[in-house]
């Protein structure tokens, strides 16, 4: 088990800066890829014949005079109309992505992409996408976590590490503390004490230019607690800013950055697991696509129909095949005893990939393409896979 609500269990959740982290940035830069050539595809009038499956890897091709030249290498497989100039796509998506995240500074003007290894989907899996069947195999976890036990139906760990990466996303853009650049990433530790949530430990590694000035670590404490909707409770923990050493290298000067590698993090903060395949880079006729908000949304319904502190689903497919399978995996102890009745009813559910999407109210369109590139806002309550399916909920009620 992974999830555990008891007095004093610690939980400690990892959020990697968004958009700003090497591994971040080049899971990001998949997304906003894939969304462009999606809108470009709608606007051709062939979204329905848009394929992606797509990495990146990022990393430095020298540097001189602290100026840094990148190099952005995406490589997979896609179908796009003609008329798409997908080398064009590549470099407006990493100079707008360079530029929100603040690494305007890093020489991309003189650096290198690649797209030599982007092929064509194989004719094989593209006929299995054009028919309500999966195109390959996967193993995929869901979660939530009720309230006051959890936020946004998520661990308060990763929900409270997000916020604090807000925050400082805002401090560093607006200058505040001039000495701070984008890199970086946070582990927070939380834990019950007689029924109160409590913040332990925030170990911050953030990214700054060389020699700042004194006082530096306790101006960023300082500013996160007063700007951030956590501050009661952020007043509390015990805080450790670049406990390490000195954080002056940064970005691509210090680390390569790869796509997919941590979906898992972004997602479940290295607390629960997420299943055998990554999420972004893909196009919505691809398994991922489909099946991990699905087994979100299951989780969800589970626990709102027993009323339980949590539950996790998780769901099957295989490659050709037309339906998947679905199972409880975690639930709240008290719960315990309705595993069977939950897991017969979870084999009455949606279960091929057309009315998964439908149940969702995901269907293959610009709209559903811009809420699943939304990285940072997987656990936002708005999404699709968050909010509680009344369709779903009524398949529960009806069959228990």
């Amino acid at each position: 088990m992974s999830i555990i609500i008891t007095s004093n269990h610690r939980t400690t959740g990892e959020v990697e800066f968004s958009k700003r982290h090497p591994d971040v940035f080049a899971t990001n830069l998949s997304a906003v890829i894939v969304n462009s050539l999606a809108e470009k595809s709608y606007e051709a009038g062939l979204l329905d014949s848009f394929r992606s499956d797509l990495n990146v890897q990022i990393g430095a091709l020298e540097t001189k005079n602290d100026l840094t030249k990148l190099s952005v290498s995406v490589a997979g497989q896609v179908i796009i109309p003609d008329e798409i100039n997908l080398q064009d796509i590549v470099v407006e998506q990493v100079e707008c992505l360079l530029s929100d995240s603040g690494y305007s500074s890093f020489g991309f003007s003189n650096g290198l992409v690649d797209i030599e290894k982007i092929t064509s989907q194989a004719p094989s899996i593209n006929k299995i996408t054009n028919s309500n069947k999966f195109a390959d195999s996967c193993i995929v976890t869901g979660h939530y976590i009720k309230e006051p036990f959890g936020i946004n139906g998520t661990f308060p760990a990763i929900t409270i590490g997000k916020s604090i990466d807000k925050t400082l996303e805002k401090i560093i853009m607006e200058r505040e503390i001039p000495e701070l650049r984008p890199d970086g990433k946070i582990h927070v530790t939380t834990s019950y004490e007689e029924k109160d949530l409590v913040v332990k430990d925030i170990y911050l590694s953030v990214s700054h230019r060389k020699n700042p000035t004194k006082g530096f670590k306790d101006k960023i404490i300082k500013s996160i607690i007063l700007r951030n909707n956590y501050s009661e409770i952020l007043k509390q923990a015990n805080w450790y800013v670049n406990a390490g050493g000195d954080f002056s290298s940064y970005f691509v000067q210090a680390d390569s950055g790869v796509s997919k590698v941590k979906d898992e993090i972004i997602i479940n903060g290295g607390i629960h697991p997420l299943g055998s395949d990554g999420v972004w880079g893909k196009c919505l006729y691809k398994v991922s696509s489909t099946l991990i908000p699905y087994v979100f949304s299951l989780s969800r319904i589970v626990s709102d129909f027993l009323g339980a502190k949590y539950a996790s689903i998780s769901g099957v497919a295989r490659y050709g095949q037309k339906n998947a399978t679905f199972q409880l995996e975690e639930i709240d102890p008290f719960f315990e005893s309705e595993r069977e009745h939950i897991n017969k009813i979870l084999k009455k559910v949606s279960k091929t990939r057309d009315d998964i999407r439908c149940v969702l109210n995901m269907p293959v369109n610009i709209e559903s393409y811009r809420l699943f590139n939304d990285i940072s806002g997987f656990h936002e309550i708005n999404k699709p896979w968050k909010k509680s399916n009344s369709e779903l909920l009524q398949i529960f009620k009806k069959n228990y």
